[in-house]
């Protein structure tokens, strides 16, 4: 979209308050789609709000997981996240 003060309102970022739900990020080192300092910021907006937050960051990685290593420590991460929360 291009409006952005509707962008901002719906931003996670300025909503991270709001946030109940415990949350996985991951994201790749060289993701040319979404700039990786958006995950890190958030990850730690939301670790000092004492939010739960795992935060994934992989390396030599890009947005479409195309490494298998990432692709394997991606998968592996978020099952452990799912098991811990999907109870």
């Amino acid at each position: 979209g291009d409006d952005t003060r509707d962008l901002k309102k719906r931003s996670p970022l300025r909503n991270a308050e709001k946030i109940t739900a415990s949350t996985f990020l991951a994201h790749g080192e060289y993701d040319d789609v979404v700039h990786i300092e958006q995950s890190r910021v958030y990850a730690s907006t939301l670790k000092n709000l004492d939010k739960d937050v795992e935060y994934l960051e992989l390396k030599d990685g890009d947005h479409y997981l195309s490494n298998s290593k990432n692709r394997q420590a991606f998968f592996k991460a978020m099952g452990a996240f799912l098991e811990k929360h999907l109870k």
